[in-house]
């Protein structure tokens, strides 16, 4: 078997492009050969001859070649017979038929039979044979270059996949929450409040307190304004799950004034309404109120958020919450540290008629007798007002949201000793609801 590797050190890869690539050479006449070899000896070319068909198989099993080139007419093995067997085996192999025959037919044959890429008739001219071996090698070198770019993006859109799926699970488990929620409204004697105090439950940091007083003022502005029943129902029922995007956000968004937030938490903070669209999607009865919920940050004249709207295209729904959530924002602090009195928090939002509040809601909302109105009470107890015997009424849960009593359970004097113990070290206030 005569088989040799030639390479050259001489700086001529950019017009041969040769590195890392194998050329097998295959002839049953030495002349031919060593005829080649002078050609390839100045490229950068490793070079593999053989003089059979048989022996050129024999080298595939031993190196990786990137291109053939064999001679037509062989004793016992023809070249197109060959290429047939190679194309069959080393199917990425460029594969290029020397003939001396001027028979079209037999050409078209092994083309055919042998999937060649190329063909070279003798006597060849050189120039010719070295750039049909560098347009061979390029090919080959662009489609491993395909390749690996595919199975780079193949990988890309695998990772992107297995982040969407983990997203998708993650709004699952919101959406799972939310769908429990409002399965157990049918067996409450207020749904909405239920729906919100079930939201509440998945982030103890939320204000339920607060989504209550914004809607029932919410319902005295539509009970105003002589909006229909359904219509006061939706408003309501947005109000108390006005805060829901909050559960996708950061504590520190909601637990500080929006006044002291940067420009780019602030967007944050009002780009809530996009969790909450995602959350409250797969219960489409509730479209008009996610319409209301996604508008609460618009304003008046369209400079809100989503920014796409201008004051009459703006869900009537959605005006009023701005107008009765603002009130109890300035009222609680939750725009600026300072808790304003029910006169400042009118005073302060008139400063923005017909910017950010409707100026027609903004009149009849200071009709509104709410100078004496408090956030109401949620019938909870503290510790110290647990008696032996009591039964809780809903689940007890610390402020890492970590389940301390079920609901259900009724007091002993050590379940009670207990949660003394841990206040006093957690310096803790729990939050219990027991049954009349």
């Amino acid at each position: 078997m005569d088989t040799a590797i030639v390479s050259n050190t001489e700086p001529t890869q950019k017009e041969h492009p040769g590195d890392g690539f194998t050329v097998l050479f295959v002839d049953d006449e030495p002349s031919i050969l060593r005829s080649i070899k002078r050609i390839i000896h100045k490229t950068n070319i490793n070079m593999l001859t053989a003089n059979s068909g048989q022996e050129a198989l024999a080298l595939f099993a031993e190196h990786e070649i990137t291109m053939i080139v064999s001679d037509m007419k062989m004793p016992n093995m023809s070249g197109s017979e060959l290429l047939e067997q190679v194309a069959s085996l080393y199917p990425e192999t460029y594969r290029v038929i020397l003939t001396g025959f001027a028979d079209l037919d037999s050409i078209m044959q092994a083309v055919n039979q042998g999937g060649i890429h190329r063909y070279i008739q003798k006597p060849w001219d050189n120039q010719d044979l070295l750039l049909t071996i560098k347009d061979g090698l390029q090919f080959t070198k662009l489609k491993r270059e395909n390749h690996t770019l595919q199975q780079k993006l193949f990988k890309q859109n695998r990772a992107l996949k297995e982040l969407a799926q983990s997203l998708d699970k993650k709004v699952d488990v919101k959406t799972k929450q939310i769908q429990l929620a409002l399965k157990k409204i049918k067996h409450e004697q207020s749904a909405s409040e239920k729906v919100l105090f079930n939201c509440i439950s998945v982030h103890p940091e939320l204000d339920g307190l607060f989504a209550k007083s914004v809607s029932k003022l919410a319902a005295q502005i539509a009970q105003a304004m002589d909006l229909d029943p359904t219509q006061i129902k939706h408003i309501m029922q947005a109000a108390l799950l006005c805060q829901i995007g909050l559960l996708g956000k950061e504590v520190h968004l909601f637990n500080t004034a929006f006044n002291d937030l940067n420009y780019e938490q602030q967007k944050a903070y009002v780009r809530q309404v996009d969790i909450a669209m995602m959350m409250l999607s797969p219960l489409p009865h509730l479209q008009p109120v996610i319409d209301i919920i996604q508008n609460q940050f618009e304003y008046f004249n369209g400079q809100g958020y989503p920014d796409m709207s201008v004051g009459k295209d703006i869900p009537i729904g959605a005006r009023i919450l701005f107008i009765a959530r603002d009130f109890w924002r300035y009222r609680t602090g939750k725009v600026s540290i300072k808790q304003y009195d029910a006169i400042e928090a009118k005073a302060e939002m008139n400063r923005h008629r017909g910017t950010k509040y409707d100026p027609d809601i903004l009149d009849i909302f200071a009709k509104l007798d709410v100078l004496n109105e408090t956030l109401p009470d949620d019938g909870s107890k503290v510790l110290s007002q647990i008696e032996v015997g009591m039964e809780l009424s809903k689940d007890i849960f610390n402020e890492k949201y970590v389940l301390m009593l079920p609901e259900g359970h009724t007091f002993t004097e050590v379940t009670i000793g207990k949660l003394k113990h841990y206040e006093r070290n957690h310096k803790e206030q729990l939050r219990i609801f027991v049954k009349p």
